[in-house]
């Protein structure tokens, strides 16, 4: 890459990133929602685990704890998730509130929808090279032991 290609390469993965937060708030608009993406981060990990607690999660979202913290305040005062019991009060289990299990199958929906919007104009083979490349740059520059815990490194059907 030269020299020249820095800043158009930062510049499509700026209006990426904005694209796709504009789409995911779409979507999070009509089912009623104001949240941010971080938040549907949370809301998907669970959706798929079941429930967690607060270590798993932060590194799953790749977020330290105190920012987890407010993000999960606010998820509860929203009444989207909420604490289990647990004989260790530090290590209470976070989970999806019936209100949020009923919202289960459209927040599942919102990662495929965008993968689909996002890459509509390329061939499966652009696609698996793109995926590929991400990948590639997002380990480069994320920390080699909370690698493994990306939510989204192996498509399945619901994965983008």
């Amino acid at each position: 890459m030269s020299r020249s290609d820095h800043p158009v390469f930062v510049h499509f993965l700026l209006r990426l990133q904005e694209e796709a937060d504009r789409f995911v708030k779409e979507r999070l608009d009509r089912i009623g929602l104001d949240i941010g993406r971080t938040h549907l981060e949370i809301l998907l990990y669970l959706a798929r685990k079941g429930e967690s607690a607060m270590q798993p999660l932060a590194r799953a979202i790749h977020r330290d704890k105190s920012t987890l913290t407010a993000l999960v305040q606010r998820l509860e005062r929203e009444q989207l998730i909420e604490r289990g019991e647990s004989e260790d009060r530090r290590i209470r289990p976070i989970r999806l509130t019936p209100k949020a299990q009923k919202l289960r199958p459209a927040l599942l929906r919102i990662l495929p929808d965008l993968h689909r919007h996002l890459s509509r104009s390329l061939s499966r083979q652009e696609r698996e090279t793109l995926r590929r490349l991400l990948r590639g740059i997002f380990l480069s520059v994320v920390d080699a032991e909370r690698s493994p815990n990306i939510i989204y490194e192996k498509p399945g059907r619901d994965a983008p």
